[in-house]
């Protein structure tokens, strides 16, 4: 729906007295054409997962080899240079400031080498429209649930979850790799240094490749 159809419906509605429904249209217009997903702080406790079956993946993990911090949900890996803290060494620690008891997931082994990969590039603001447009649906209807984006990359099509897209948009400036088989993940490094992250793209249905939202019923499994 275009941002005219949006202003025409709701005066519509406004005339024949369905005011309510006029402000729904209004709400959906001003999401649909205001930037919520630019910027912002990295958060990453935002990537762990406390109920996991992976106590790994309960917490960030302070490695003092590399003075790194480390989150993992299973599906996203983000490695972080400036949320490394040092009285954390070596430890998993969760959002509430407490020792994971166990192990962590030897996180290097994850991490594909950029030489055996294709470096691309990240349409942000493309991947911004795609948001703001899901944001402006759910005003409307809440039960919308999208589960993954086509990025649009590349001759092949990869498919992220909508929070993964947000974290796109954090990222400070970086480089982008992936591999031509499109089960195999996404590398980003930032131009920094500070940053690393590996992501697994979402498995979907062959019949919707082409689309650019996919709904959780149109893909298969993370």
């Amino acid at each position: 729906m275009t941002n005219f159809d949006l202003i025409a419906e709701a005066i519509e509605m406004i005339n024949a007295g369905d005011n309510e429904a006029a402000i729904a249209r209004l709400k959906q217009f001003t999401a649909l054409n205001t930037s919520k997903v630019k910027g912002g702080k990295i958060k990453i406790y935002d990537w762990t997962d406390d109920k996991s079956i992976h106590t790994y993946a309960h917490g960030v993990y302070h490695d003092a080899t590399d003075s790194v911090a480390v989150a993992t949900e299973t599906h996203v890996l983000l490695v972080s240079k400036s949320d490394y803290q040092a009285d954390f060494a070596g430890k998993i620690i969760d959002k509430k400031g407490e020792a994971v008891d166990g192990r962590f997931l030897d996180y290097k082994r994850v991490i594909p080498n950029s030489a055996d990969m294709t470096e691309i590039s990240i349409n942000r603001d493309r991947i911004a429209r795609l948001l703001s447009d899901m944001r402006a649906e759910r005003k409307l209807d809440k039960s919308i649930d999208y589960a993954a984006f086509n990025i649009g990359c590349t001759d092949t099509p990869l498919f992220f979850s909508p929070k993964f897209c947000k974290l796109l948009l954090t990222l400070p400036e970086g480089k982008f790799y992936y591999f031509s088989n499109k089960t195999r993940p996404l590398l980003y490094k930032s131009n920094d240094g500070n940053y690393v992250a590996v992501a697994m793209p979402v498995c979907v249905k062959d019949e919707y490749i082409g689309l650019e939202k996919l709904l959780r019923s149109q893909c298969g499994l993370y």
